[in-house]
């Protein structure tokens, strides 16, 4: 995308949710924004433990219509995905359900020490009551895209970040139905 010539000087984002949040850390594609929903970058403790029996007997992971190899979650395994963090540069929102089953909240804990220690800018929200589809409450889905537009206006708009945080926060500030369905009082952002 950076080599389109028409591109080049934008900022990119990148929203990966589970898996695909670990794939987004491993590409290697220069990004100026992360945000994470749900993320698996754990696979080795998160994953794998649920799927091994089925790794074991077929060799690969099958979900609908997409197939996972062996040596594909074995890559995963190498802890490749934890140990690109270290040379992450950039501002990283981690988006967890506080009632995951499949990817524990604990890990996107963990995860915020390891991007805290690398990245400029990170946080971690927990939505109350999702579950790892955020499928629990017809709102909650709108209220993580709300968290990730308002994380990428503040970390890629073309003007200063000080400029563009006043203007999300003013725009809280002037609709408060807009906060109580981004920011409900349980939210808890870390």
């Amino acid at each position: 995308i950076k080599s389109e010539t028409a591109l080049s000087s934008l900022p990119i984002g990148f929203v990966g949710f589970s898996l695909g949040a670990g794939i987004g850390l491993l590409a290697g594609v220069p990004i100026d924004s992360y945000v994470f929903w749900s993320p698996a970058i754990y696979t080795r403790t998160d994953m794998v433990p649920r799927y091994e029996p089925e790794l074991n007997q077929k060799g690969c992971i099958i979900k609908g219509s997409v197939t996972v190899s062996k040596e594909f979650i074995d890559d995963l395994n190498s802890d490749s995905i934890p140990n690109s963090i270290s040379g992450l540069s950039t501002p990283v929102l981690l988006i967890h359900g506080s009632e995951d089953q499949r990817i524990p909240l604990a890990s996107s804990k963990t995860a915020l020490g390891l991007f805290r220690g690398a990245a400029r800018e990170s946080e971690l929200v927990i939505i109350p009551g999702a579950d790892h589809s955020y499928r629990t409450d017809p709102q909650m889905r709108e209220r993580i895209f709300s968290l990730s537009c308002d994380w990428f206006r503040s970390h890629l708009c073309q003007n200063s970040r000080q400029k563009s945080a006043e203007s999300v926060s003013s725009a809280w500030d002037a609709d408060g139905a807009f906060a109580q369905r981004s920011r409900p009082d349980e939210t808890q952002v870390v």
